[in-house]
């Protein structure tokens, strides 16, 4: 149970530098000189990276339909 809250903690800990870094992260524009998935650089994310990436999307779902029910 202990590694399951240090685990946590590191999560919360990314979440918490990348809401003080900035408040909006900008949506790639899908123009016509952007790169494609195919094309783009890979860029290897650790395990935590991933799962803090599907925790901070699955937040903001939950905060705007929260606010969508007001």
């Amino acid at each position: 149970m202990q590694h399951i809250k240090s685990y946590f903690n590191k999560i919360e800990a990314i979440l918490s530098q990348r809401a003080s870094k900035s408040t909006k992260r900008a949506k790639p524009s899908g123009g016509f000189a952007t790169q494609t998935e195919k094309t783009a650089p890979l860029v290897k994310k650790e395990a935590v990276d991933i799962v803090a990436d599907y925790i901070e999307g699955i937040r903001e779902a939950r905060d705007s339909i929260m606010k969508a029910r007001k």
